[in-house]
């Protein structure tokens, strides 16, 4: 009998042993998920915010309307008021090579004025060097003509880009292939704060026509204020 109590007790201890095991294998599995998919939320999130806050991936922009004189000098921001990128250009006016930063202070976009006659002409560059290799095509304007025209041409002269609107008012759109890609207006967003203009880019454009979009745009802010 003694025997007997003695191996119920053996088995009721090992019933409970595996059902406390159990319960805490199943207590660890629980929370190492919940722990992972807080890791992963997080660094979702952070990827999130960093493709935010990137120059690249970013087709809605907001930029200073009046520029810091001699530099040309400004930032490039976000819809959330965020400094995204910078612009500057050189101190001398005639010859001027603007380039545009992303965060980091790395070099997007290099573009350099070449003032010709009675017109300028910019050349663009990928990155932040003028080699022939890195050439992207040039921003022209018509030299004869009611409204200033403007059009930016590939290396092989075909006409890219064309500008259709008033550059000096800051309202004017960015076609391609006759479609629109990108427009531009100082209530183009109602985030939009004093001093600052809109520009609005087809989300389908690809991350280095977006960055040739926005020196495109910088460039003929930068003849408007020429103009004054």
């Amino acid at each position: 009998m003694i025997i007997f109590d003695i191996l119920f007790l053996v088995y009721l201890i090992v019933v409970l042993l595996k059902f406390l095991r159990a319960k805490l294998v199943s207590y660890l599995k629980d929370h190492e998920i919940k722990g992972l998919s807080n890791i992963i939320g997080f660094l979702k999130k952070k990827n999130e915010g960093l493709i935010k806050m990137s120059l690249q991936k970013t087709r809605d922009f907001m930029l200073q309307e009046k520029m810091i004189s001699l530099k040309d000098k400004g930032k490039i921001m976000n819809l959330d008021k965020e400094v995204i990128g910078t612009f500057a250009g050189k101190l001398i006016k005639i010859g001027n090579t603007y380039r545009i930063r992303d965060l980091d202070e790395t070099p997007v976009l290099t573009v350099h004025e070449k003032v010709i006659s009675m017109r300028s002409s910019y050349t663009f560059y990928e990155g932040g060097e003028q080699d022939d290799d890195k050439y992207i095509g040039k921003l022209k304007r018509k030299i004869v003509s009611v409204k200033p025209s403007y059009w930016f041409e590939d290396p092989k002269e075909n006409k890219v880009f064309t500008m259709k609107g008033n550059i000096f008012t800051l309202k004017f759109k960015i076609l391609k292939d006759n479609k629109v890609v990108a427009e531009i207006h100082k209530k183009l967003f109602k985030s939009l704060i004093k001093g600052t203009y809109g520009i609005k880019m087809s989300p389908d454009l690809d991350d280095d026509s977006a960055m040739l979009v926005l020196g495109i745009v910088l460039m003929l802010h930068h003849e408007k204020e020429e103009n004054r």
